[in-house]
């Protein structure tokens, strides 16, 4: 069977449609979908297989990635394999349709997740193996706004990447360096090789480590940074030479800035930098231009912030669970200041210049 491409797929609407969530009119997006290729139904019925024998046992995500990645991938070679995010929890909060409906949201998410980053994942690996002449295939994972993934690598090496964010890496690692390529935010717990360090490109950065855990943030437009949580890090420019760069060490912090300028500090506050491996959105004395473009990648918004003077007011809050008019309400109320929210678009402003959407 040849499945399509991505960009054919209607992932987040297939999704709400087997869990029973599509709107009439996404029903009927997806029914058109699956009518126009012989190769749309058998996707989909091998999708809607795994969500209607699970609803009466434990969510054993490792059995669906199984079931439907050894479609997908074949004996392809891969160097990548999907890890369950919310692991254990939804282990034991599996749903039965008699005892647990209170839980079927919580079900539902975890069947989201495995549609729309799990399938794009063994879509995006889907290449042709490589001779023994040809260099590697390079393969891209991409998480999307309001999602996050994690997943391991063939070394070992774990990978949590954040929302809006891309890792492309090699179908096998060879040569004297484990490369990979970062747009967005990751974390990274490497797998020891003293005789292959891990070689990490992103934007204008480079990151070089043995074995160790750091996270990194190269986002377009943004300040390249690291922070350390466990081992030592070589961090520099990338026009710089390797011994040109700066070793980092636990619990430190270091920016590059447009000019390749490297600040370095220490960290008393890990869970700012790394709590959202674990779904936590944590500020700490943070600005509200940052704090309103970790929102946008979060709940998949678009924000503006009517006054530069808005833009500093600083923000000191953890949320987890919360929702987005939940959050602004809370942010809001704590620097003094308004919001108006019209579907995805979010609007701070000063409280004496609030006005209805146009």
């Amino acid at each position: 069977m040849h499945y399509p491409m991505k960009k054919e797929i209607p992932w987040d609407k297939v999704g709400k449609y087997i869990s029973g969530e599509a709107s009439s009119k996404q029903r009927k997006e997806v029914e058109a979908w699956i009518e126009a290729d012989p190769d749309h139904a058998e996707l989909f019925e091998e999708l809607k297989d795994i969500w209607e024998s699970k609803q009466e046992e434990e969510w054993d995500v490792d059995l669906a990635w199984e079931n439907i990645s050894g479609k997908l991938i074949g004996d392809r070679e891969t160097s990548l394999r999907l890890v369950n995010l919310s692991g254990d929890q939804v282990k034991k909060t599996g749903y039965s349709s008699k005892t647990n409906r209170n839980k079927i949201w919580g079900y539902r998410v975890a069947v989201s997740l495995i549609l729309i980053v799990g399938v794009l994942l063994t879509l995006i690996l889907s290449l042709e193996q490589p001779t023994s002449e040809e260099p590697p295939a390079m393969q891209e994972l991409i998480v999307e706004r309001g999602q996050r993934s994690q997943f391991k690598l063939s070394d070992g090496t774990q990978v949590w990447l954040n929302s809006d964010s891309r890792l492309e890496v090699p179908a096998r690692f060879s040569g004297d360096f484990r490369e990979v390529h970062l747009e967005g935010e990751a974390f990274f717990d490497v797998a020891e090789n003293p005789d292959k360090p891990f070689l990490i490109h992103a934007r204008e950065s480079f990151t070089k480590v043995l074995g160790t855990q750091f996270n990194l943030q190269a986002y377009p437009g943004e300040q390249v940074q690291i922070v350390v949580k466990e081992g030592r890090v070589a961090f520099g420019g990338s026009h710089q030479m390797e011994d040109e760069s700066s070793e980092l060490v636990k619990n430190q912090r270091a920016v590059l800035s447009d000019t390749n300028h490297l600040t370095i500090n220490e960290v008393n506050d890990l869970e700012r930098y790394i709590g959202w491996t674990e779904g936590r959105l944590v500020f700490r004395d943070t600005p509200l231009k940052e704090v309103a473009k970790k929102l946008e990648r979060r709940y998949d918004i678009e924000c503006t912030i009517e006054e530069l003077a808005l833009e500093d007011r600083t923000v000191t809050a953890t949320f987890k669970k919360e929702s987005i008019i939940e959050v602004l309400e809370i942010i809001t109320l704590s620097v003094g200041i308004s919001y108006e929210k019209d579907k995805q678009y979010v609007r701070f402003l000063n409280k004496e210049s609030k006005q209805v959407f146009n």
